[in-house]
């Protein structure tokens, strides 16, 4: 009998970032299927099974202004899984074996 475990990928962004992390979570959840976001008062933990993308695009139709992913780096505090892409216009965090 096999079992399948789902393996989580996501990152920790300081809640000190406001706006840019509730704008960031809002385009997680629409970008990513099985978003869930732990809140610990000073971090929240943005997770979903296998794959996680953040695009620049969707961040910035809900802060309503310009926003780069370089300020990403700012308020995120760890990730795990394994960064694949980040540039200009998304980021991409997966475990290798998920295509």
């Amino acid at each position: 009998m096999s079992i399948d475990t789902v393996r989580y990928v996501g990152i920790d962004l300081d809640t000190s970032g406001g706006d840019v992390i509730k704008a960031i979570i809002a385009a997680a959840k629409d970008d990513n299927a099985g978003v869930e976001v732990d809140n610990f008062s000073t971090f929240v933990k943005l997770k979903a099974p296998n794959e996680l993308i953040i695009k620049r695009c969707n961040v910035e139709e809900y802060l309503g202004r310009d926003w780069a992913m370089d300020e990403l780096h700012i308020y995120m505090a760890s990730y795990f899984g394994f960064m694949e892409e980040m540039d200009e216009e998304q980021l991409v965090i997966r475990w290798n074996s998920v295509e």
